[in-house]
């Protein structure tokens, strides 16, 4: 919008200090006389003055529809020239569009789109790698490690094993002492 308006001299809209910016949304901003309400001092029309039948707020309510090659855009000059941007004529104030480019909105709408696919398609590769990581624990643990059913066969196993042998060690305890008792009271 800065552009239109150098080339005739009128009252800038915005601040210049967005054109020069690194954060330009940032510093956008309306310079202090419309700021303040002189709306009359805004230049909508073709001419020089500030009356006009609005061709200027025409202009730039096209570029909702104006196809250009958003992406390759750099600069304010990349804006204006035809293989990038726009077939732009500030004489007549005509504007063309770029029949490669899109539009600000199918850019936008289509930068979002992809922006949640690489979400849904990062989420899907997380979940694919923890599936991974745990089928490779468990081959892991069937290979070197312990299964818990087996190690509770074993202690049974052990523990019977164990009570019967506690239980041989009674009755020769108790042979034991049948004989030494026996042979004493004799």
């Amino acid at each position: 919008m800065m552009v239109l308006m150098k080339k005739v001299k009128l009252l800038a809209t915005f601040d210049a200090i967005a054109e020069t910016s690194d954060v330009a949304a940032k510093d956008l901003k309306l310079v202090d006389d419309i700021k303040n309400g002189k709306l009359d001092k805004i230049n909508a029309g073709k001419t020089g003055s500030y009356s006009g039948n609005g061709e200027r707020a025409l202009l730039v309510g096209q570029l909702r529809n104006t196809r250009f090659n958003i992406a390759e855009l750099k600069s304010r000059d990349d804006f204006k020239s035809k293989d990038k941007g726009v077939n732009l004529d500030l004489v007549n104030l005509k504007m063309t569009s770029n029949a490669s480019g899109s539009t600000i909105e199918g850019y936008y709408k289509g930068t979002i789109s992809e922006l949640g696919v690489s979400n849904q398609e990062a989420k899907r590769m997380v979940k694919n790698q923890e599936n991974l990581v745990d089928q490779l624990v468990i081959r892991r643990e069937s290979v070197s490690g312990v299964s818990i059913d087996e190690e509770m066969t074993n202690m049974l196993q052990f523990q019977r094993a164990y009570e019967a042998n506690a239980k041989m060690i009674s009755v020769i305890d108790q042979l034991l002492d049948v004989v030494v008792n026996g042979l004493l009271r004799r």
